[in-house]
């Protein structure tokens, strides 16, 4: 299974990039998103929790679900979100699992550890964290079709990420 990372530093292409790759054919499945608790403050507005994130609500335990991601990003937190208070991170997709099974003390070793499973080096884990820190939003994309790579590589390219196949 390859991972193709999208660095993005604006909220709107981000949501873009969401809705693009979901219209070719990803699914929420396929897609993860992570970003500060500063970021999200910054860029979404809170409206209390969505559908979706009251059902992760039930399936995270011990986790606080953040706010609200907005109409296209929403699709991401049906299948999970989670925010790791005190630590401030906001994770929607299938990284949710792997950081939900690393406990809330774990913290910034959650995400590491959360990547280096999904096949990141460590090293990579690293800089996408420290990314994440300093205000980007972080889109993983899952799959092992080269077609889907290459698309999945264009439409994170198209708006304005920075990208990497891992």
């Amino acid at each position: 299974m390859k991972n193709i990372a999208g660095i993005f530093y604006n909220r709107l292409e981000a949501s873009k990039a969401v809705g693009d790759l979901i219209h070719r054919g990803f699914t929420p499945r396929d897609v993860s998103m992570m970003m500060s608790e500063e970021t999200r403050k910054q860029h979404f507005h809170d409206e209390g929790p969505s559908k979706g994130e009251q059902a992760a609500k039930g399936g995270v335990a011990g986790a606080a679900v953040g706010g609200t991601l907005g109409a296209i990003l929403a699709g991401l937190t049906a299948i999970g979100s989670l925010t790791i208070p005190g630590v401030g991170l906001l994770a929607a997709g299938p990284i949710v699992a792997a950081l939900s099974g690393a406990g809330l003390g774990a913290a910034v070793g959650g995400l590491s550890g959360a990547l280096i499973s999904a096949g990141f080096t460590d090293r990579d884990a690293r800089h996408y964290e420290d990314l994440i820190r300093k205000g980007a939003i972080v889109l993983i994309v899952r799959t092992d079709n080269e077609d889907e790579i290459l698309a999945a590589n264009e439409i994170l390219r198209l708006h304005e990420a920075e990208t990497e196949t891992v």
